[in-house]
C-alpha cells in the first residue's frame, strides 16, 4: 500500500506540541509501505516552519525524508503545475479557501503525471468531491 504524505502530517510529526503529533507518529512507526509526498509538500512544510528556532530542524528533517528511501518525492515538473491549475480553474468552488483547493489540487497534479499511485488517489479525489 502506499499512502500520500501531507503538509498537516509532515507538520504533526515533526511538532510534538501539535494535537495530531501521536497519532501520526503512531502511524508512521507502524507503518511499512510506500510513502508519496511531493516537492511541494516539502516546500510547504519549510515555509510553515520557517522560524529562526525552528529553521535547522526542519532542514535536518527534510534532508532526512530525500534520504528516506520508503519515500517516494514528486518532483516540480511544468507538467503537474499546469494540470493542477487547469484543475485549479475549473473545479468547483465548495467554500474552502482558495489556497487549500489550489494546494490539495496541485499535488494531485503531481500524481497524476509522476506517480504510480496516480490512477488510485485521482479515483479517491474524484468519488469525494
Amino acid at each position: 500500500m502506499t499512502v500520500f504524505v501531507d503538509t498537516y502530517a509532515l507538520i504533526a510529526w515533526l511538532n510534538p506540541r501539535d494535537a495530531a503529533h501521536s497519532g501520526v507518529r503512531e502511524y508512521l512507526a507502524a507503518y511499512t509501505g510506500r510513502l508519496v509526498t511531493t516537492e511541494w509538500v516539502l516546500m510547504e512544510v519549510a515555509d510553515a516552519l520557517a522560524t529562526p528556532h525552528a529553521r535547522r530542524a526542519v532542514i535536518a528533517f527534510l534532508q532526512r525524508i530525500r534520504n528516506d528511501s520508503s519515500y517516494e518525492i514528486v518532483g516540480y515538473e511544468d507538467k503537474a503545475y499546469d494540470a493542477g491549475f487547469a484543475l485549479f480553474s475549473t473545479h468547483h468552488d465548495d467554500g474552502q479557501s482558495a489556497v487549500t483547493e489550489a494546494h490539495v489540487i496541485v499535488n494531485i497534479a503531481a500524481f497524476t503525471v509522476g506517480s504510480s499511485v496516480c490512477n488510485g488517489l485521482r479515483h479517491l479525489v474524484e468519488n469525494n468531491r
